[in-house]
């Protein structure tokens, strides 16, 4: 009876530890800081976030910055907005001097506060050519499922004739 015990003992904990290594993989999203209009410091952004994050949990943000001339002393700042916490405080880091088409990568870790699609907050500068230049630009996060905390409204909320609720913008005039 003892070694049926055991049996049925070692075979549980081994089903429960594949169970274990069995986790849902992250699926991860790409993307690109889109080009400013103004003068702006010569540098490519792109990321790669998870492509949902559970409210509290950590996740793993990749900056790519790609230089396209030579810069010296390149820095890159990154704060958290609204509803983000970088859990070592603002973060930033000082890559030195860089040349045309380098790339560099950098990890960050954010965690989250609240649910929403949240914004990571980044700024490059250098000095181009002797001339110290900057770019900024934002890395959304999706936190949670609540659709609702993801959409800004501006405006009175109604109710229809159909019982949907409505909202109800100003007028822009021109």
């Amino acid at each position: 009876m003892k070694k049926l015990f055991l049996l049925f003992l070692s075979i549980g904990l081994l089903l429960g530890g594949l169970s274990a290594c069995t986790e849902k993989p992250i699926t991860y999203i790409n993307g690109k800081v889109p080009a400013s209009h103004k003068v702006a410091a010569p540098v490519s952004i792109s990321y790669t976030t998870p492509k949902k994050v559970a409210l509290g949990e950590n996740a793993l943000v990749t900056i790519t910055l790609e230089a396209d001339a030579d810069v010296d002393g390149l820095k890159l700042a990154v704060t958290a907005g609204e509803g983000l916490i970088l859990p070592n405080g603002n973060y930033e880091v000082n890559f030195g001097s860089l040349t045309n088409n380098s790339t560099l990568t950098e990890d960050v870790l954010v965690s989250s506060s609240a649910e929403g699609l949240l914004f990571l907050n980044l700024l490059v500068s250098g000095s181009f050519s002797g001339r110290e230049m900057a770019r900024a630009g934002a890395v959304p996060v999706q936190v949670g499922d609540d659709v609702r905390k993801m959409l800004k409204t501006s405006g009175a909320l109604d109710v229809d004739s159909k019982g949907r609720v409505l909202t109800v913008s100003p007028a822009e005039e021109r």
